[in-house]
């Protein structure tokens, strides 16, 4: 505005000149500079009209003002400087460049184009990284540093003949003394940092690796049984970053520190073990069956063949026994018979319930949890060995006995030719012989031992899968239980979706069948409804409406000293039967009868020759085809008005 009053001022001013020239006698002289200096005017009018006048703020990258920024006009010597708030004004022509400076940051030039306002952000120079020194405890500028700093090039220890990275580092920095113990060459090292001057009497470096505080007491030789230097146990080729330390005087602890990252590089064997998992549990107090958690205890794709150390094994397990605790294992491995390691522990480090551990080879010195905890090569060595192969169907949960020692297998397996054996340091190993099958009309079968392990008996029936589980040693069976339920959609070849959840049945009386036949004929509906529900998916409907999909219920039989009884145990759908091995029409049949009635016309014979008739005579070709994995005991159908209730979202799943 202030622009074009002085436009306009100027010009009125030009115009009575103009007219004094023309209307009063001047003589040529005269009238020549006075129309040369109405140019003049004229042209720095025209100029000063043109400028305008630019207004913004300078910022840093976290948004905050810089105070004392420079704004240049570009090619000029005209200049401000931004105030307390960051903020400028300037006067420019819009054609023009500005520059906007500060020391520490990159400078950036800015064209004026229409725009009046301006906000400006400067980012950082780099080059003033450099003076940034990255120590053990953090990273600090050069000039902020009370303490010595020294560096090793990492190629120097990696490239070095020693073997132990101590002896690589000797001689290489200021300052620093490493003077092994005695001449022997596995002999520990002395490590000192100017002197053994010290405000706690501590003369060792405190040495980190992966983060992980090693202490020398924490390392033990394991030759010799004495306590030597951390960094014996490294190898310099598995360094994989610089090492650095400093003075111990800053450090509250007043030791001195050195950080070590240790590449850990097995030798593992492509496409072996992705992951172990190890779940362990409290110890169980109550009378009763003690299943907990079955739903962590799954494994696919995997079997223990023999639960003793052999030749070519590759396995080593979780040896339990004087923790009084539980354990379950579960894994996941494709393919199998790989030649890697998997070290786990002796016994539980703490009270944490779940571990993760990756898998090494042998010559892995330590083996790292992701929780913290760590074991030395001397423990690894020191628990027993497990072979993976083929295929087993159920994991064995074990448990041991009041006093901390031992424990018995709850949950045995269903696999061909295979004895499911004692696996503790004090038992014997010996295989359970007998199987009992009580019934509560009192008749009792025994099934010897060549009727699950040599498989006559099974061959007898047309069958080669067969739930086998010892006779339990408790009395009492009325416990909370806790069933594992599984889905297994065969969409057709390849396709499979197979999510799995658990269900609880509490105070579920187990000690007659009729009982127990009264307790499922009731609650069956919902408990079906329930497991629907908590899984968050059924069929969709148009797989419903084909009818070509049958709801089937299996369970594990579970032996007492007193009663047998059947349990829900795993819910499949399951394509309609279709071998021939397998009469399709047979099985519907029995499966048209409303499940809710299912046991409660069948008699105790019955039920007895339903056992031994209808599901022994499933043969092995047809349980791996239809149902890959099926304890057969008995079953209903659901029809697809009930399947159709609600949505099945076949990628998320649960």
């Amino acid at each position: 505005m202030d622009i074009i009053i002085r436009f306009i001022c100027t010009t009125i001013l030009n115009l009575i000149v103009l007219i004094l020239i023309i209307n009063f006698n001047i003589c040529t002289m005269k009238r020549k500079v006075l129309l040369s200096t109405l140019f003049l005017i004229l042209h720095f009018t025209v100029a000063l009209a043109q400028q305008v006048t630019i207004s913004g703020q300078v910022l840093d990258e976290k948004s905050e003002p810089l105070i004392g920024a420079t704004i240049n006009i570009e090619g000029t010597t005209n200049a401000v400087i931004t105030d307390l708030e960051g903020k400028f004004t300037i006067k420019v022509l819009p054609s023009e460049k500005l520059v906007i400076s500060y020391l520490g940051y990159k400078p950036k030039t800015i064209t004026i184009g229409k725009n009046r306002r301006f906000d400006i952000i400067l980012d950082p120079s780099v080059t003033e990284m450099d003076e940034v020194v990255v120590v053990g405890y953090g990273s600090q500028r050069k000039s902020d540093i009370a303490t010595a700093v020294a560096s090793v090039n990492i190629k120097d220890i990696v490239n070095s003949s020693s073997t132990q990275t101590l002896q690589a580092l000797q001689g290489k920095i200021s300052g620093v003394q490493i003077i092994p113990t005695d001449g022997s060459l596995s002999s520990g090292m002395t490590f000192r940092i100017r002197g053994v001057n010290s405000v706690t009497g501590g003369t060792q470096p405190l040495f980190v690796i992966d983060g992980v505080p090693m202490p020398t007491q924490q390392i033990t030789n394991e030759d010799t049984e004495t306590v030597n230097n951390p960094l014996l146990g490294l190898n310099p080729n598995d360094i994989e970053s610089n090492l650095n330390y400093w003075n111990p005087r800053p450090i509250k602890k007043d030791n001195p520190y050195l950080t070590v990252q240790r590449k850990l590089s097995p030798q593992t064997v492509e496409d072996f073990a992705n992951r172990l998992f190890i779940y362990q549990v409290g110890k169980n107090n109550h009378i009763g069956f003690p299943f907990r958690k079955p739903s962590q205890m799954e494994i696919l794709n995997f079997e223990m063949r023999n639960y003793f150390a052999e030749t070519n094994t590759n396995y080593k397990a979780f040896a339990t026994g004087g923790d009084k605790a539980q354990s379950c294992w579960m894994a996941n491995f494709v393919p199998f018979d790989k030649v890697t390691d998997i070290y786990l522990f002796e016994s539980a480090i703490d009270a944490m319930s779940f571990y993760e551990i990756n898998h090494y080879t042998k010559e892995t010195t330590c083996a790292f949890i992701s929780t913290g905890g760590y074991v030395t090569k001397s423990q690894i060595e020191n628990i027993s060995r497990i072979f993976p192969s083929d295929k087993v169907k159920w994991n064995c949960c074990y448990d041991n006995d009041a006093s901390g020692n031992g424990f018995d297998i709850t949950t045995a397996y269903y696999l061909k030719g295979e004895e499911c054996k004692a696996f503790a340091r004090t038992n014997t190993g010996d295989t359970y012989k007998t199987i009992y099958l009580s019934f509560p009309d009192g008749n009792t079968q025994t099934f010897k031992e060549d009727a699950f392990s040599s498989g006559e008996y099974l061959k007898q029936h047309g069958i080669d899968n067969v739930n086998i589980i010892k006779p339990s040693r408790y009395k009492d069976w009325n416990e909370l239980l806790v069933y594992y339920k599984r889905f297994d959609l065969n969409l057709g070849p390849g396709m499979k979706f197979i999510p799995a959840i658990e269900k609880t049945i509490s105070q579920l009386n187990l000690r007659g069948y009729e009982q127990l036949a009264n307790s499922i004929s009731s609650s069956t509906k919902e408990l079906v409804d329930s497991l629907l529900e908590q899984a968050n998916y059924c069929i969709s409907a148009p797989l419903a409406e084909s009818g070509a999909y049958t709801l089937m219920v299996d369970c594990n039989i579970f032996m007492g000293l007193d009663t047998m009884v059947p349990v829900p145990s795993n819910l499949y759908v399951i394509e309609k039967c279709t071998q021939k091995k397998i009469s399709a029409h047979a099985i519907n049949e029995f499966l048209k009868k409303e499940y809710i009635n299912i046991f409660r016309d069948m008699s105790s014979s019955d039920f007895k020759n339903f056992l031994e008739k209808d599901i022994l005579t499933y043969t092995k070709g047809a349980v791996e085809k239809n149902f890959e994995k099926v304890i057969l005991t008995f079953g209903w159908s659901l029809k697809p008005s009930i399947l159709k209730k609600k949505s099945f979202d076949l990628e998320h799943g649960i």
